[in-house]
């Protein structure tokens, strides 16, 4: 597997392995057609730190950080509980000393991911984002070196 610098070209890729995402969850809403959310990520992935994860010349993953925010961490679901989404997430906790993120209260699996990762809990809503779900907002920190 590499991992390596997003591109605007990618957008279609990544947004598979979202639409995919979004069908596996019944509480998930699907607000955005292909086209729109294809036009978003293409603008996202040229504009901020962004990473894909390829093996065989596949996108099986993407990581998306903007500033101190992990705005996106997905990956297709054949690439699940294989290291992916550990290896994305080291990236982007690379140089950094906090990262934030928000994940929906009902998305266990996210949940149970980060917790492992050291990430903790700080905040949330009953909703108050896009799709209306409640939230968590999830914050780590690097340990400080001895």
């Amino acid at each position: 597997m590499e991992i390596r610098n997003a591109r605007a070209a990618d957008a279609q890729a990544c947004v598979a392995i979202l639409r995919d995402w979004i069908d596996s969850m019944p509480w998930m809403p699907m607000l955005h057609s292909a086209a729109s959310m294809e036009g978003f990520w293409r603008d996202r992935l040229a504009s901020v730190p962004a990473w894909v994860a390829v093996e065989e010349g596949e996108i099986v993953g993407f990581c998306v950080r903007d500033g101190t925010v992990v705005t996106a961490l997905y990956l297709a679901a054949d690439a699940q509980g294989r290291g992916v989404g550990r290896r994305l997430l080291n990236i982007a906790q690379d140089g950094q000393t906090s990262l934030t993120l928000w994940v929906f209260a009902a998305n266990s699996a996210a949940r149970a991911f980060y917790d492992r990762e050291g990430f903790i809990p700080i905040g949330g809503s009953d909703g108050d984002n896009e799709k209306g779900l409640p939230d968590v907002q999830l914050r780590w920190e690097r340990a400080a070196e001895t």
